[in-house]
């Protein structure tokens, strides 16, 4: 599974669906959507926005079936940078953030115990050289083992589901030809 949480950072940006609700509003992406840097981001629908999202993503290390399996210290088996890329359009988020290629993960998995400063990390994205966005992962309102133990209330979580914990503000288009930077401190940079 792909789960992934809206307005989760502090002063982040929302869409075109207004202000993230009080409560973490998470939802699915296709696990079809998963796909490599190396893979590129495929602008499938002539015309329509495509905007990029840089995320911290942990994933599943142990089976999570209730908020208490979240807390234990080894359920995330480690961390990477997500681009969460998203279709603009009236269709349900789940769907136009599930297109093949539209969850970009890399540049390689960081287990957690070399990951220790991934509470507090710059985390940045920029198109053709331009910094669209930045901020540190400290600025999420809910973290890591919040948003497993939300998603433990509605599903069960296994080793290797995908977190995907929120963006910075900055969200902003993609075009044909771009080239997307992203970095997060000790976890590498990916383009």
């Amino acid at each position: 599974k792909v789960i992934a949480v809206r307005g989760n950072y502090q002063g982040s940006e929302v869409s075109e669906s207004g202000p993230a609700p009080p409560d973490p509003d998470l939802f699915l992406k296709a696990a079809s959507s998963v796909a490599g840097p190396a893979d590129g981001i495929e602008l499938r629908m002539p015309g329509r926005r495509v905007d990029h999202e840089v995320e911290l993503v942990a994933v599943v290390g142990r089976p999570v079936a209730c908020a208490a399996d979240a807390a234990r210290p080894d359920v995330v088996a480690g961390y990477c940078i997500g681009i969460d890329v998203t279709m603009r359009g009236a269709e349900d988020r789940g769907l136009r953030k599930s297109l093949d290629g539209f969850t970009v993960l890399g540049p390689w998995l960081t287990t957690a115990d070399e990951a220790a400063g991934v509470t507090d990390a710059s985390i940045e994205l920029a198109v053709n050289g331009e910094l669209r966005q930045s901020g540190r992962t400290s600025q999420m309102t809910l973290g890591v083992g919040g948003i497993i133990a939300e998603a433990s209330r509605y599903f069960a979580l296994e080793p290797g589901d995908v977190v995907m914990t929120g963006t910075p503000r900055g969200v902003g288009p993609l075009v044909a030809g771009d080239e997307v930077y992203c970095a997060i401190e000790g976890l590498g940079t990916m383009r």
